[in-house]
């Protein structure tokens, strides 16, 4: 069986004690617990939330959780029955943009000077003989937009099939590293499974830890991430998925986001880096991802970008197949977490669908 990752699936959205602020909101260094405000005093409509909760118990029975948070407060937390606020979820691609914020943790902490960084310079393996030539000027800038240049072998729109099961049992790291070169870094986005777990493996070495490790000292312990997932692919945190973290633990990641990477009232994640990896670097995704109609994808330092999703509003979101979704609105103060069982027959029809229901039922209750 086949899964696929749906990435931009989110652009057909346009055709928890947490931090300094709010006390009870998601970034309450008070550790009080999860509270949820009255959603009038965001500019919410709780008649359309009331709905919105009906709906998702009646007719929506793949949908796990859904939450709303707006001026760092929670507004809205739909948990399906059976499930808890802190059930761990798998999150596919959404540990990508996880992978992204690590990045941006180690330059805040001095550990890593530039994405400038060649491969050669990370791992010792890329300047070894057998490689292409032109992965010695490949440079982590070019993995985190999905631009290396490799043949993605496979990978062909994200699909696991070959990462979480053919790679456990293969030398993922030579496979990885001696892919044919089919563009020039830096070129075409060509987006890939592989070329992110090498910016796992890269980081890691860098800081000489698993990243899962660095992770849990330097990202979830600050944020108040306490129980997640993160199994090893080959010795080294998987770069491309894997992680499990559950629904309220995403919301703080997206505040995380939102607040350009600060936490209880300093830097946890370097401010330049992290308004460079939510904007729009790349802007043509190629025929894989059309753009249609008024939605306008990009993609940044894998995190994916959109605008269309109403007039005036510009999001970045981090996405994972089947429907997981982590969207951030940071003009309108808006983080909304979307988790979803994925149809293991079509992964990108329940990322269809989720994204629809956000589009339709979830957005229009937000005043502008």
């Amino acid at each position: 069986m086949r899964r696929r990752s749906v990435p931009g699936a989110l652009g057909l959205l346009a055709a928890s004690s947490i931090g300094h602020g709010a006390a009870a909101g998601v970034d309450a260094d008070d550790r009080q617990g999860w509270t949820i405000d009255a959603p009038a005093r965001h500019g919410v409509s709780a008649a359309a939330l009331e709905a919105l909760r009906h709906h998702l118990a009646r007719d929506e029975p793949g949908i796990r959780a859904l939450l709303l948070l707006r001026h760092g407060q929670p507004v809205f937390e739909y948990i399906r029955d059976g499930l808890e606020a802190h059930t761990l979820h798998p999150v596919h691609s959404v540990t990508k943009s996880v992978v992204s914020t690590l990045v941006g943790v180690a330059i805040a902490r001095g550990r890593l000077d530039t994405v400038e960084r060649t491969l050669p310079t990370l791992l010792a393996e890329a300047a070894a003989g057998g490689a292409a030539p032109e992965v010695a000027r490949m440079r982590l800038a070019d993995l985190l937009t999905q631009r290396s240049g490799f043949e993605r072998l496979g990978d062909r729109q994200g699909w696991y099939n070959a990462y979480v099961t053919r790679y456990p049992h293969s030398p993922v790291m030579a496979v990885a590293l001696r892919r044919p070169v089919q563009a020039a870094p830096g070129s075409r986005f060509l987006y890939s499974n592989l070329d992110t777990h090498l910016v796992s493996v890269a980081l890691g070495r860098l800081l000489g830890m698993p990243l899962a490790d660095f992770a849990r000292d330097a990202l979830f312990a600050p944020l108040g991430i306490a129980d997640w997932s993160w199994p090893a692919l080959q010795g080294q945190t998987a770069g491309a998925g894997n992680l499990m973290l559950g629904a309220r633990d995403l919301a703080r990641l997206g505040q995380l986001w939102l607040q350009q990477g600060r936490w209880g009232g300093r830097p946890l994640v370097d401010a330049a880096y992290m308004a460079e990896a939510t904007r729009s670097i790349v802007t043509d995704l190629g025929p894989e991802f059309p753009q249609r109609g008024p939605s306008r994808l990009g993609y940044g330092y894998l995190f994916w970008t959109a605008e269309g999703l109403r007039p005036g509003w510009k999001s970045f979101y981090a996405a994972g197949t089947g429907g997981q979704f982590v969207l951030v609105v940071p003009t309108h103060q808006v983080v909304i977490v979307a988790l979803t069982d994925p149809d293991d027959w079509s992964p990108d029809k329940s990322s269809a669908r989720t994204a629809a229901l956000v589009r339709d039922r979830v957005v229009p209750a937000i005043a502008d």
